[in-house]
């Protein structure tokens, strides 16, 4: 699970997505912390892209760029930097994110600023 908080926080029924924007900040219950300019939460397929000054961080690790996409279910971060191109991180997420239920989801929750 994780807690999102933004400026601004819109929820799409039909994609059943969320579209955050203003100062996105998002904790992850492993301890990542996910902060960008603004940010999509696919909650069907438990992705999401961080978008515009995208940083993550666990423990003492780091990473930042321009955008990041993060697969939850597949325990992938990729990232994406205007300079340097598309890079994949060696955070190590997968196990954390996958529900004990088989089929069930990691719905964020969503919690005025």
């Amino acid at each position: 699970t994780y807690d999102l908080r933004a400026g601004g926080v819109a929820f799409f029924a039909d994609a059943v997505a969320l579209v955050a924007h203003d100062r996105v900040r998002i904790a992850f219950a492993n301890g990542l912390q996910a902060e960008a300019d603004g940010a999509y939460a696919d909650l069907t397929h438990n992705r999401i892209v961080l978008a515009g000054h995208a940083k993550l961080r666990i423990g003492t690790r780091t990473a930042s760029a321009d955008a990041a996409a993060l697969d939850l279910d597949g325990g992938r971060i990729d990232l994406l930097d205007a300079s340097q191109g598309a890079r994949t991180t060696t955070f190590t997420i997968a196990s954390r994110f996958r529900s004990s239920k088989s089929g069930a989801r990691t719905f964020a929750h969503v919690a005025p600023r």
